[in-house]
């Protein structure tokens, strides 16, 4: 009976082994990825810059870019949310989700917290 166990033990071992060696050369390759990826994408918003800087003061050509930039992260967080929306199925959606439970000191902090800055933003 224990003739099967470390043969067992040795293949598991041996098979997890392998399995996490994969993800973690995936994980390297996605990561590689995405600093060449943002080594592009930082190069092409330095060459828009100093081209738009060309024609209009740096200033506009700073808030030129940096409007392009936000509404390109709007644009994405609204096309990543309608992929998340697809990708569930309405059945496993819960009709009712519980709110977590608060801290009444939390609730009166922000409470405080909130009052005074409205009375700041007035004065």
């Amino acid at each position: 009976m224990t003739a099967w166990y470390p043969r067992s033990v040795k293949k598991l071992a041996r098979t997890l082994g392998r399995s996490v060696r994969a993800e973690s050369q995936r994980v390297a390759l996605m990561a590689v990825f995405g600093v060449i990826g943002a080594t592009g994408c930082g190069f092409v918003v330095f060459v828009a810059y100093r081209a738009l800087r060309l024609v209009v003061a740096p200033e506009l050509a700073a808030l030129g870019i940096g409007i392009a930039l936000l509404a390109l992260a709007g644009a994405m967080a609204r096309f990543s949310q309608g992929l998340q929306a697809e990708s569930q199925p309405a059945a496993t959606l819960p009709i009712y989700a519980p709110s977590p439970p608060t801290d009444p000191i939390i609730v009166v902090v922000f409470t405080v917290a909130f009052v005074l800055g409205r009375r700041l933003a007035v004065h």
